[in-house]
């Protein structure tokens, strides 16, 4: 039997490198990076030489994705980690760049998306004799006494790289943090001189000794007693957030809803977490809001409802189950709960179904049949109405949104998404219109003008990756933003 030290997975590769530059592309390379997104500058073009030498060199790089911002960019991985779940690499100038991104990198940090972003940093070696020194007049006033703390309030960690024959535990470290959940971004400044600085090798570490910790199970005792809950309530509701963010979870918190009955609201919104064509999405049945239910099961969530705005019946039952379910990084955060779970959903939501099942007798399922077959109905009545008030709009000028939708409904295929940057509350989504698509559906907006007015009679553009099943019903917008982007992609307009 191989011991530690002979086993070829568990030991440190010694990697030829020509610098520090190289050592930190190496290392992108041992953590699964496939693509770098990036707006480089004048303290990270090392790192630019290092991937052009590597690969006229034929060895492995990640593909370079050069954005027109440093926003850009951090968008740009925000949503590849969304589409793959993978931990993603961001490159942006010194305090500079790093300022430019601090929009976007709150976003995924709420939006708990794993994201590591690798900064510049000023150099701090005085002299030419020391390559990557400073050299430039620009080096004194692009440092920062803490360039870190720019983006340190909304960061999981950061850190400056301090010798490069650290940069493998770094990195390492880095993609970790990032990926363990709550999953979020973190932030590495790397100076100009160690990027420089010579090497001769660098001692690769094993990627299978470095995994993200395994998210902890729910109490089986509370599972039980949330499922004995949700089988006895008239009212119950669930509320999810980011419980999408593992695509299994789809079936079987809409196998939950259907044994108990409960409308499912928060579907819409990042991430597809519910079926919103399903007649259980909350939006189409007129299930009980956070007033009127006896029951509620919170799933993921920051802020399921508005507190003292949305008061809850003083008998309701509230739990929740979330990774995170004390909101560490949220100041001011506290909701009610007779339960809450520090688990991750994708494990105990299907014990949560599990032991629903279990508990289910005959006369529970007739009773709770019958309220999923009148929230059918009532959805079903919902999705009516909302088709003749399209239709009552079709001939208004400059065109309603709500025709735009139905139009929509009308062309795209199952597997499309459309991407949008605005956001609304999602009760006024309930009445503006509906979109069968297959995906979780954000909109890009951009401005629209005179000449865009016009409503778009043939919808032909199509948008691509596959995801779930879902219905939009999306919030009522500025005419002129969207016949402009139904043009951008591809429509024809009168």
């Amino acid at each position: 039997m191989a011991t530690f030290n002979e086993s070829a997975e568990r030991r440190l590769i010694a990697t030829p490198v020509d610098d520090g530059a190289e050592a930190f592309v190496e290392m992108l390379n041992n953590t699964g990076v496939e693509y770098m997104f990036l707006n480089s500058g004048t303290d990270t073009f090392p790192i630019l030489e290092a991937f052009a030498r590597m690969a006229e060199q034929e060895r492995p790089v990640p593909k370079i994705v050069v954005c027109i911002d440093e926003s850009t960019a951090m968008f740009a991985a925000h949503g590849f980690y969304q589409l793959t779940g993978r931990t993603q690499a961001v490159l942006v100038h010194v305090d500079a760049g790093t300022a430019q991104i601090g929009g976007a990198y709150h976003d995924a940090q709420r939006d708990r998306a794993a994201i590591v972003v690798c900064a510049g940093r000023a150099p701090a070696t005085f002299g030419t004799g020391v390559p990557g020194g400073k050299d430039m007049s620009i080096h004194w006033i692009q440092e920062q006494p803490d360039q870190n703390g720019i983006v340190r309030t909304f960061t999981k960690w950061d850190y400056e790289l301090r010798n490069v024959e650290s940069i493998n535990w770094v990195m390492q470290k880095a993609f970790q943090v990032a990926s363990t959940e709550p999953a979020g971004p973190v932030y590495l400044t790397l100076p100009r001189e160690l990027l420089m600085q010579r090497m001769e090798e660098l001692q690769v570490p094993p990627q299978n000794r470095h995994g993200q910790p395994v998210a902890p199970a729910a109490d089986q005792a509370s599972i039980d007693t949330i499922a004995d809950w949700l089988v006895s309530a008239k009212s119950p509701l669930i509320i999810t957030g980011a419980s999408g963010r593992y695509p299994d979870t789809v079936g079987p918190l809409t196998e939950l809803a259907e044994a108990v009955g409960a409308p499912v609201s928060g579907a819409i919104g990042t991430r597809m977490n519910f079926p919103t064509h399903h007649p259980l999405n909350a939006a189409t049945t007129g299930g009980p809001s956070v007033r009127e239910a006896d029951t509620i099961l919170v799933i993921d969530h920051d802020t399921p409802w508005i507190p003292e705005a949305d008061t809850l019946e003083p008998s309701a039952q509230v739990a929740w189950i979330d990774i995170d379910p004390t909101k560490d990084t949220i100041p001011m955060w506290s909701f009610p709960a007779d339960i809450m779970i520090q688990a991750s959903s994708r494990t105990a939501i299907p014990a949560l179904r599990d032991a629903v099942n279990k508990r289910l007798t005959d006369a529970d399922r007739a009773r709770i049949a019958k309220r999923v077959e009148d929230y059918t109905a009532a959805s079903a009545a919902e999705r009516e109405r909302l088709t003749a008030r399209a239709l009552a709009v079709k001939d208004e000028q400059p065109i309603h949104p709500m025709w735009i939708a139905h139009c929509l409904e009308q062309v795209l295929e199952h597997d499309a998404i459309m991407l949008l940057d605005a956001s609304a509350p999602e009760s006024a989504g309930r009445t503006s219109g509906i979109v069968d698509t297959k995906g979780s559906i954000e909109w890009q907006m951009k401005g629209g003008t005179e000449e865009s007015r016009s409503a778009p009679t043939k919808f032909e553009g199509r948008l691509s990756w596959n995801l779930e099943d879902c219905i939009l019903l999306f919030p009522p917008l500025r005419h002129k933003t969207l016949v402009y982007f139904c043009r951008e992609i591809g429509g024809n307009g009168r």
